[in-house]
């Protein structure tokens, strides 16, 4: 590359194509997965001075094995420029905007209009606004060890899209795992048992439960763990995901950089009320599966 700003508009240029060629799986909450989510140069460059310290493997509720990082950029920055090029490419409000061209009509019904923030759209009676709602971004990296996974999941409410990009060696085999699974329920009747669980308004499955969920939710789409890769989804209270168990040597690990994009108050009232009605009338119709 010729400079840093010229790294810049070609990444920023290469994200914005991908995005937009993005297929979206449609379902109880959309889910997406794209190859050579970067340009081949700068996912090299990345990969070979992607950090691999500091992430203290530990195994919590859910979670075995996996260490995350918040990012020191300035010190990320000094090892390689790239890494500036590739967060500033992400944080660009042309990807922002390709990004909600392509996600927020999928998510609209969750979250209302206010999705749309920071993303233009076209009032018919005046001209494009953009809504006052504030969308906050988290970057992690993320370190998943051997015997690694993590158990199925929501996310937290306030999680509106979350994106993780694959720093896969190229000789990774299938077979070691790595891969985010999204699941769905396996049917209707299945969806309605899991509304009066209890354990369904815990964004973590509980261990104690995991035989349960597998009785009633099934794979619905694979980010598998590859080089240069991306799997994402936007978070709502379907949004169940896991990292299977993890088959590699103690050399390995499954390394991913995180992208979450938030919003303070994850509901507006009307919906928090929607929800709550919801949560009522399940219990009443669906009593037979307690």
């Amino acid at each position: 590359m010729k400079n840093k700003d010229h790294s810049l508009e070609v990444l920023t240029s290469h994200l914005i194509k991908s995005i937009e060629g993005m297929e979206v799986k449609k379902g109880l909450f959309p889910v997406f997965t794209v190859d050579n989510i970067l340009t081949n140069e700068i996912f090299e460059s990345l990969r070979s001075s992607f950090p691999k310290e500091n992430y203290q493997l530990t195994s919590t509720e859910g979670y075995f094995n996996r260490g995350t990082q918040e990012i020191d950029y300035e010190k990320l920055f000094k090892v390689n420029p790239l890494w500036e090029v590739f967060f500033s490419s992400l944080s660009d409000p042309r990807f922002i905007s390709a990004l909600g061209k392509k996600l927020a009509p999928h998510i609209y019904n969750d979250r209302g209009l206010r999705v749309f923030f920071p993303w233009k759209i076209k009032d018919k009676k005046n001209k494009n606004y953009e809504m006052n709602f504030k969308l906050n971004s988290d970057f992690r990296l993320d370190s998943i060890g051997k015997r690694g996974q993590i158990n199925p999941h929501r996310d937290a409410s306030r999680k509106l899209v979350t994106m993780m990009f694959y720093f896969a060696d190229d000789d990774w085999e299938k077979k070691w795992g790595g891969h985010t699974v999204f699941y769905k329920p396996k049917n209707d009747k299945c969806k309605k048992i899991w509304k009066v669980k209890k354990w369904r308004h815990k964004n973590n499955v509980p261990a104690e439960n995991l035989n349960e969920f597998n009785e009633l939710f099934e794979e619905n789409l694979k980010g598998e763990f590859k080089a240069n890769s991306l799997g994402g989804m936007c978070a709502n209270d379907y949004s169940y995901h896991a990292v299977n168990p993890i088959d590699i040597d103690e050399s390995r690990q499954r390394r991913t950089v995180r992208l979450c994009l938030e919003i303070d108050d994850p509901y507006t009232n009307f919906i928090k009320i929607r929800k709550l009605a919801s949560n009522i009338m399940s219990k009443i119709l669906y009593r037979q599966y307690i």
